[in-house]
């Protein structure tokens, strides 16, 4: 992208339109709501707290989900460079953590009870 007279620095990472896709990706696969929120961290210094959630998705009557599964996360961490790589990565284990619940739930014709 152009700003003014200069081209922007390009980036090596995931950036906020990845993490919106991720997040929109995950949630229709998985037929869930996935927000973010994010506040002050629990240390001194320049920090925050975030928390990744799933909330399933109401067929009828109530406009609130039920609650799924929350993924927490704190910035700065030692893996991730700027926080769209550590909400990106959120997602990802996200993702996986609900693929998992999906295996888990599953009997498959196969298996011997």
């Amino acid at each position: 992208m152009r700003r003014g007279q200069k081209w922007e620095a390009p980036s090596n990472g995931p950036d906020w339109t990845d993490v919106a896709a991720t997040m929109r990706a995950v949630g229709d696969l998985h037929h869930v709501v996935i927000t973010f929120s994010y506040g002050p961290g629990a240390f001194d210094g320049p920090a925050l707290f975030g928390a990744l959630s799933a909330i399933s998705i109401p067929v009828e009557g109530s406009v609130l989900g039920q609650p799924i599964l929350a993924i927490a996360l704190e910035f700065p961490c030692k893996d991730h460079r700027d926080i769209t790589a550590c909400i990106y990565a959120a997602c990802l284990q996200m993702d996986f953590a609900l693929s998992q619940k999906v295996w888990q739930q599953s009997k498959l014709p196969f298996t011997a009870e």
